[in-house]
């Protein structure tokens, strides 16, 4: 497998673990396993790193799916943050719901026999 290949491999595989986790994204607005999205950086610059050692033009059948994938990203970032905004409304809800159940719960008489 010559460079090109092995670049063109790893771009591809790289899109499908985004799009993976975009699509666990969309069941009910949250993850339904953990994903680990740790080692995006790492690929990301080894795919950057090895497109850096290739000769000249040889990198212009990757633009194509460099763009793919970068949109792929953009759109995973906006995903992301959505369920972030969704999870933090969803934590101010609880929260809400904790300070009304203690000023109520505390403000009700004894009951008697």
């Amino acid at each position: 497998m010559n460079d090109l290949d092995e670049i063109k491999r790893r771009l591809d595989g790289f899109s499908a673990f985004c799009a993976t986790v975009r699509e666990a994204l969309k069941g009910e607005g949250s993850l339904q396993s953990d994903v680990d999205l740790s080692g995006m950086e790492k690929e990301v610059g080894e795919i950057c790193a090895l497109i850096g050692t290739l000769p000249g033009s040889e990198g212009e059948p990757l633009l194509n799916s460099l763009i793919a994938l970068s949109d792929e990203i953009a759109h995973l970032e906006e995903d992301l943050k959505e369920q972030h905004q969704a999870l933090a409304e969803e934590i101010r809800g609880i929260s809400d719901r904790q300070r009304a159940t203690s000023a109520y719960g505390s403000s009700l008489p004894p009951k008697t026999k």
